[in-house]
């Protein structure tokens, strides 16, 4: 059998919930660096300008943000205050209909998760 046969690791029962749940704690910088590195397009996508720029601006803050968190902690817990506002926001959007009692434990829900999920990560990375 291969280390790299697709079978070994998500061909038994639960472990690719498993392997997957890993492979998400172990690239949440990866996440809050996708965050990060929209917010800049996302504040100019109403510029005209070219996609190639979008991508461009995408990319390096991309490579930007990530340096910066695997270099230093300050940044990892900025990136990861960020990432917590950002689920936070979408928790609360989600759906308007629903009472607002339910709204909020939606919010802490998902920022207790964020959190638990990039505490998991820095001690991975560590």
């Amino acid at each position: 059998m291969s280390y790299y046969d697709w079978d070994y690791y998500y061909g038994r029962s639960g472990c690719g919930i498993i392997g997957t749940i890993i492979l998400f704690l172990l690239n949440m910088p990866f996440i809050n660096a996708v965050l990060v590195a929209l917010v800049p397009v996302l504040l100019t996508r109403t510029n005209g300008y070219e996609k190639i720029y979008y991508w461009i601006m995408f990319g390096v803050a991309f490579v930007i943000s990530m340096f910066l968190q695997l270099r230093f902690v300050l940044f990892r817990i900025i990136y990861g205050l960020f990432t917590c506002l950002v689920v936070a926001f979408f928790c609360y959007v989600w759906d308007k209909k629903v009472p607002m009692l339910t709204r909020y434990t939606a919010v802490a829900v998902g920022v207790g998760i964020t959190i638990i999920f990039n505490f998991l990560s820095w001690m991975v990375i560590d």
